[in-house]
C-alpha cells in the first residue's frame, strides 16, 4: 500500500491548486472569446475592455486560435492535465509519484514558453494586453515552481512507463487513484471540447447563411440613395469600392467590436473601404422608436459626437469612446475629462451641447435610421443595401472580400 511522503504533499497541493485556478481563469477566458467571436464585447475578469489593456482585442486577434479552437480550450485541457499529474505526484508510490511530477516539470515548463511568444505577440503585433492572459502566464509560472520543487523531493527511480501502464499488480487504493484522475480529467476536456466544438459550429454555420443572404440581397434588390448619408462623418475615400454607414450608439457593446473590426478592414483596404457613421441612440431621451432609456448615456454621447465633429475631429472622439475609454466610464464625466486630456476644445463643446445644433443632427439620424427600418444597433447600409440587426465579424468580412473580388 502507498503511503505520502510528507515533503511532497506541500508542491503538490500548490500545483493542484494553481491548476484549478488555471481552469478556472481559462474557462472565463473561453467565454470571452465566444462572446468576440459573435460579435459582442467582455470586459472580462481583470480587464478594463479598452485601451492597453482590452481583452477583446487581444480575443480578436488570430493567434488567439488553434486548430479551429479558441486558446482557452487548450488551457482547460492543459491545466486539466496539470491538476491530474499533481494529484498523482501527491498519492501514488515514490517511482510512479516521481514520474509525475517530471512530466508535470516539463509540461508546464513548455506551457511557459509558449506564454513567452504569445505574450510577444500581444506587444508587438496587436498593441493591447489581456490582464485575464497574463494571470494565466503566473499560474504556469507557479506550476512550473511547483512541480520542480515536487520533483526534487524524489531521489529514487522515476518509472515513467508504470504510470501509465501499469495497471495489474497495484493495491486497490492506489489503482483506484489513477482511474478517477484519468477518468474525471478525462471528462472534464470532453465536456469543455463538446461545449467550445458546438458554440463554434453554430456560430460558423450561422456566418456562413448570413453571407449568403446578405451578397444574394446585394446582387438581386435594388440599392438605396446613398446620397442621403452624405453629411455624415466619414472616414476613407469617396471612390472607395465599398462603403459602409454604420447605425450605431457609442454604449452598445455589440457596436464596440463591430467599430474595431470596421477599424482593422479599413487598415487593410484603406483605399477601398469607406465608414459613415449614422447616430442610433438606444434611449427614449433622444430617440422616439425607443420607449426605454436602455442606454442612458448614448444621447449625450451621441451629440457629443456632433460637436466633435464641428472641430473636425469626430474620428478622434469615436477612437477614444470605442477604443480608449472602458464602458464604465462612457458617461458624461468621464468622456468630458478623456476630451480634455485628449486636447479637444472643451469650452467650445460646452457651447456646441447648449445650443439646439447637436439636438438636431442626432434626430435627423435617428429618422433615418427608423425610415430604413433598421430597428437595432449595430445595423449596417453595405454599398446601399440594409443590413439590420447586426452582424458576425467573419460574415462581414467574408462580405467585404466578397465584394472587392468582383470585378469593377
Amino acid at each position: 500500500m502507498s503511503t505520502s511522503v510528507p515533503n511532497r504533499s506541500g508542491p503538490a497541493l500548490l500545483a493542484l491548486g494553481l491548476a484549478l485556478a488555471g481552469m478556472t481563469v481559462s474557462f472565463v477566458l473561453l467565454r470571452e472569446h465566444l462572446a468576440v467571436f459573435e460579435g459582442d464585447t467582455s470586459g472580462g475578469l481583470f480587464c478594463g475592455g479598452a485601451g492597453r489593456f482590452d481583452c477583446n482585442t487581444v480575443a480578436a486577434h488570430p493567434s488567439s486560435w488553434l486548430l479551429g479552437l479558441p486558446l482557452p480550450f487548450w488551457g482547460i485541457a492543459f491545466y486539466a492535465v496539470a491538476g491530474a499529474l499533481a494529484l498523482l505526484a501527491w498519492e501514488l508510490p515514490d517511482d510512479e509519484a516521481a514520474a509525475a511530477a517530471g512530466i508535470g516539470s516539463i509540461v508546464s515548463l513548455a506551457a511557459v514558453i509558449l506564454d513567452v511568444w504569445l505574450a510577444t505577440i500581444m506587444v508587438t503585433q496587436i498593441g493591447a494586453i489581456c490582464m485575464n492572459c497574463v494571470a494565466t502566464y503566473a499560474l504556469n509560472l507557479g506550476l512550473v515552481a511547483a512541480f520542480w520543487r515536487l520533483d526534487r523531493s524524489f531521489t529514487g527511480r522515476r518509472e515513467w512507463l508504470a504510470l501509465f501502464g501499469r495497471w495489474r499488480g497495484v493495491s486497490r487504493r492506489d489503482l483506484a487513484i489513477k482511474l478517477a484522475t484519468a477518468v474525471v480529467a478525462t471528462a472534464a476536456v470532453a465536456t469543455v471540447f463538446v461545449y467550445t466544438r458546438d458554440a463554434v459550429a453554430e456560430m460558423v454555420a450561422d456566418s456562413q447563411d448570413e453571407a449568403s443572404r446578405l451578397l444574394q440581397s446585394i446582387a438581386s434588390e435594388k440599392p438605396v440613395d446613398m446620397s442621403r448619408f452624405e453629411r455624415l462623418p466619414s472616414e476613407g475615400p469617396p471612390t472607395a469600392r465599398v462603403t459602409i454607414v454604420v447605425a450605431s450608439d457609442f454604449q452598445c457593446s455589440f457596436c464596440r467590436n463591430l467599430a474595431a473590426r470596421l477599424d482593422e478592414l479599413r487598415a487593410e483596404y484603406p483605399r477601398d473601404v469607406r465608414i459613415l457613421f449614422l447616430n442610433a441612440p438606444i434611449s427614449s431621451k433622444c430617440n422616439p422608436r425607443v420607449k426605454q432609456d436602455t442606454h442612458e448615456h448614448a444621447c449625450w454621447l451621441a451629440r457629443a459626437g456632433v460637436c466633435a465633429a464641428r472641430q473636425g475631429r469626430f474620428w478622434q472622439y469615436h477612437h477614444l469612446v470605442y477604443r480608449e475609454l472602458p464602458p464604465i466610464h462612457l458617461d458624461e464625466t468621464g468622456v468630458r475629462h478623456a476630451l480634455g486630456r485628449a486636447g479637444f476644445d472643451t469650452a467650445r463643446l460646452d457651447t456646441c451641447l447648449a445650443e439646439s445644433e447637436a439636438d438636431s443632427v442626432v434626430a435627423r439620424d435617428v429618422r433615418l435610421w427608423r425610415d430604413l427600418h433598421m430597428d437595432s444597433v449595430p445595423s449596417l447600409v453595405i454599398n446601399g443595401h440594409v443590413k439590420a440587426g447586426g452582424i458576425y465579424p467573419t460574415t462581414l468580412r467574408t462580405v467585404v472580400r466578397a465584394l472587392l473580388s468582383r470585378p469593377t
